[in-house]
């Protein structure tokens, strides 16, 4: 069949930068779905957009349907016929509905049964034709973060629908969306021209498209408006002395705000660079204004929309120089009160009312984290410094700044604790144990903010999970598995020898009473976040899943995963898998007990207990020193003495003192397999 393109723009009011990407990777999803749905055969699907409008390319879509046989299910057989292979009135009636005759109607068995079916071979459609309910029908269903109506319309959309254009091959398709016509137009760039209308009806390519619009002052691929954008940075940044800041998630949410940008320079109050911290300066141009500010001058970057004028910069740095100022009342103002007064506060803040208030969440973190410096090692010295940093951890959530700036919490506790004369090394941590603040993020350089962030974040899952505010499905309020990321992140970036049970345990302790089943349910909650980290860097997925059966020391829970992957090849290996996963199935019921070395009778036991006995020496040595590589191997000599006690040997022994005694040798075999990971969980067959 032959095969033509098509192409179709939703124009619509300024769709939120932040949701244009995934509304425009929903469109292309949907419409593979659904046109595969309708029998609709095509090459590919690309979606492109702007802010104000929506294309869906669909390259090599077949002129038709493919032609299909269908069988549909009807009544029983003894209901369709009588005993004398009669059709009856059932018969008649369901062949009627489907359009067939009763002679059609064909017998098959479904699990022992016999029912009718009737066939009908039905032919596809032109695409053109289907093309009309098609389309509105994608537009209709795709997910909307949010939606609305408008003109009393029952059509809701992420925005307002102003216009619609479908072309197929050369042709324009008439269809209606949200009670609208589309017609073969499209509109130009809002301010260059003025929205003006644009012919657009006379081919479906994606190419000429896009010329057409860049024509009339769009740029519809995001990636080159991105590249744009970058490239009028850097070209600025060449003839400056200062360096421009550019923020790759700054520059994605920029070029989906306009068509057609242009990247202009705007510069404030040299008195604010002077006087105020850098990081304020860049919060109030990044994250309030979208602008790229400037290291080293009092000069930011602003990508307006198709036009130049000097007087959008004017604006711009007129509000930057307004928030300035605002910026600089807040530290002046925050400064007149001492520290202690901001620690205080803290009792006024409520963390959460089944919890309690930031001041009481400050006294457990204290006292966890001292005691997690101890375990780490730490010096007398560190954990009074821990614990006065824990102390100064959220006094900046009560002043003028973070109130009005929250992404500045930490960054200026940190400034507040240095101008208040608190030592370094905690003025840093006061900082740094809100890193990383995101997957990937930084992690925080020194050892104090490191505890103080593991012991923050392990105080938020421990109360939340004690209050029963416990994470389901995609509900996370409190951000609790960003936090069980973050404990990953640090534990593994430190390289810190942690027992999470422990550090749970004691967590639990401070929260008061709880249940006794949360320990272990928080444990699993932290190393389910282990188990993505292990995923996203490569490792098998039944890999993962062996590990976390022991991941009480997460560093050595992670190593043991990339251990274990490198030796999935080895005929060993597939051996001490094989022997690992028997002795489980024969030991799942077992009753517990010590081995009784004098019990034993024959020559297999004695053999696989002598094994075992120099085996775990071995194993346990090995783990002691970190030698993961050695320990797993040498678990792989107990395959051979398996092998035969298994071939040898009558486990369920009519004595019941030689079976449980049995029993219980393979339970430490077991238990010593269990040492390094649950290796049943391991499959080659994926």
């Amino acid at each position: 069949m032959a095969k033509k393109d098509l192409l179709v723009e939703i124009g619509v009011e300024e769709v939120p930068a932040r949701f244009l990407g995934p509304l425009l990777n929903e469109f292309c999803e949907k419409t593979k779905k659904l046109f595969a749905e309708s029998r609709l055969d095509l090459d590919d699907v690309r979606t492109l957009g702007t802010m104000r409008r929506l294309v869906i390319f669909v390259s090599g879509l077949e002129e038709k349907q493919k032609d299909v046989s269908l069988k549909i299910k009807g009544p029983s057989k003894v209901q369709a016929f009588d005993a004398n292979g009669i059709p009856t009135k059932t018969a008649h009636a369901f062949a009627s509905s489907k359009g067939v005759t009763v002679e059609s109607l064909i017998v098959e068995k479904i699990n022992n049964s016999d029912y009718v079916f009737a066939v009908k071979e039905e032919k596809g459609l032109p695409s053109k034709k289907l093309l009309k309910d098609l389309i509105p029908k994608i537009v209709s269903s795709v997910y909307l973060p949010i939606s609305m109506k408008w003109q009393n319309a029952e059509f809701s959309f992420i925005r307002p629908i102003h216009y619609a254009l479908a072309v197929y091959g050369k042709e324009t398709i008439k269809l209606a969306i949200a009670g609208m016509n589309s017609s073969g137009f499209v509109k130009a760039h809002r301010f260059l021209f003025e929205d003006k209308k644009i012919s657009a009806g006379q081919s479906a390519s994606m190419s000429a498209h896009e010329g057409l619009l860049k024509k009339y002052g769009v740029v519809l691929d995001g990636r080159k408006r991105r590249g744009n954008i970058k490239a009028q940075l850097e070209k600025f940044s060449s003839i400056m002395k200062g360096k421009v800041v550019i923020d790759e998630g700054l520059l994605n949410e920029t070029a989906d705000l306009v068509e057609n940008p242009k990247v202009l320079k705007g510069t404030y109050r040299q008195e604010f660079a002077e006087s105020l911290p850098q990081e304020v300066i860049f919060t109030v141009i990044k994250k309030q204004q979208k602008c790229f500010p400037v290291a080293g001058e009092n000069i930011f970057f602003v990508v307006a929309d198709g036009r130049s004028y000097e007087d959008i910069s004017a604006g711009y740095a007129q509000v930057v120089n307004a928030r300035l100022s605002d910026a600089k009342f807040f530290y002046d103002e925050d400064r007149k009160v001492p520290l202690k007064t901001n620690v205080e506060k803290m009792k006024k803040i409520t963390y959460h009312e089944k919890i309690g208030s930031m001041w009481d969440k400050m006294q457990r973190v204290q006292r966890l984290s001292v005691l997690l410096a101890k375990t780490l090692g730490a010096s007398e010295d560190q954990a009074v410094k821990i614990g006065r940093s824990a102390e100064l951890a959220k006094s900046d959530l009560s002043t003028h700044m973070v109130g009005e700036f929250p992404d500045l919490a930490g960054i200026m506790g940190k400034y507040y604790a240095s101008l208040a004369g608190e030592d370094n090394d905690v003025a840093e941590a006061v900082l740094e144990h809100y890193l990383p603040r995101y997957s990937g993020g930084e992690l925080p350089s020194g050892f104090l903010g490191a505890v103080l962030g593991l012991s923050d974040r392990t105080d938020t899952i421990a109360s939340c999970f004690s209050a029963g505010i416990i994470p389901t499905g995609s509900e996370d309020p409190y951000a609790l598995r960003r936090a069980a990321q973050g404990i990953v992140s640090i534990i593994l970036g430190k390289n810190f020898s942690v027992s999470i049970s422990r550090l749970t345990e004691e967590a639990l302790k401070m929260s008061g009473p709880s249940d006794p089943s949360l320990k272990n349910k928080i444990v699993e909650f932290i190393c389910q976040r282990l188990k993505a980290v292990l995923e996203n860097e490569g490792i098998r997925y039944d890999v993962a899943e062996a590990v976390l059966k022991n991941c009480d020391d997460i560093v050595s829970a992670y190593c043991k995963a990339f251990e274990i992957q490198k030796v999935l090849s080895a005929d060993w290996f597939s051996k001490l898998v094989e022997s690992a996963d028997r002795v489980r199935k024969i030991c799942a019921s077992a009753p517990g007990g010590s081995v009784d070395a004098s019990s034993f009778i024959e020559k297999g036991e004695k053999d696989l207990y002598a094994t075992l006995e120099k085996v775990s020496i071995d194993v346990e040595k090995s783990l002691g020193h970190k030698d993961l590589g050695s320990a797993l191997k040498g678990l792989s000599d107990l395959s051979l003495p398996l092998g035969k006690f298994f071939e040898d040997i009558m486990v369920m022994h009519e004595d019941m003192k030689i079976r449980n005694n049995r029993l219980a040798l393979l339970k430490e075999v077991e238990s010593l397999y269990l040492m390094f990971a649950d290796f049943s969980k391991i499959s080659f067959s994926k």
